[in-house]
């Protein structure tokens, strides 16, 4: 199921790159690439489990298929920790997240900007490594990798510094089937809080 996932988020990343290309050759600014820095915010099991608040980061590149409508594909990064103790035990955790993702956006323009909103479907290919130590066994280091699918949903406000050059800002929202590591399930959901700087082409 991954593998059908992962050649479907390629072939759309090709259609958009196409159309982008097809818009430059009509002499449109079709195309476009997001810079996009931000904060994931733990949700569900990340939350319950302790996890940090952390950095996020993404890029993303799509086009303009008509005035309302866009298709975007990124590929970000976060990384969030969490320490844990017991009355026998005390351990520490390093999740990373690889996430790959591609979004329909629904367009509003007004004079000198725009208002967006969208959903779609990606994968979140993630790493956590534990470091700990109990009673029973002294020190110990585990580390797992595993793949979740997830869907999201995102609410945007871009404006217009030059006719090729935007800002904005961006909330997405993930949620996301459960990642199978180190004996458990996690759901690597959360809310993400992005800036965006935007290139036309």
């Amino acid at each position: 199921m991954n593998r059908s996932i992962t050649v479907i988020l390629f072939a759309v990343l090709l259609f958009i790159l196409s159309g982008a290309a097809n818009s430059f050759a009509l002499g449109r600014t079709g195309g476009y690439i997001l810079l996009k820095p931000g904060a994931f915010i733990p949700t569900n099991d990340l939350d319950h489990k302790g996890f940090d608040k952390s950095f996020s980061g993404e890029v993303a590149v799509g086009t303009y298929y008509s005035r309302h409508l866009a298709l975007e594909a990124g590929v970000g990064y976060f990384r969030t920790e969490s320490s844990r103790t017991g009355a026998d035990f005390s351990e520490d955790d390093d999740l990373w997240v690889i996430p790959v993702t591609v979004t329909f956006k629904g367009i509003i323009p007004f004079r000198g900007g725009e208002l967006n909103a969208g959903v779609g479907p990606g994968l979140y290919f993630a790493n956590l490594t534990a470091d700990g130590t109990n009673t029973v066994s002294g020190n110990y280091s585990n580390d797992a990798h595993a793949t979740a699918v997830e869907g999201h949903a995102v609410v945007g406000l871009n404006f217009d510094i030059t006719k090729k050059i935007f800002v904005g800002a961006e909330g997405k929202y993930v949620v996301t089937t459960g990642a199978h590591m180190l004996g458990t399930k996690i759901k690597l959901d959360g809310f993400v809080a992005s800036g965006v700087l935007g290139f036309r082409f």
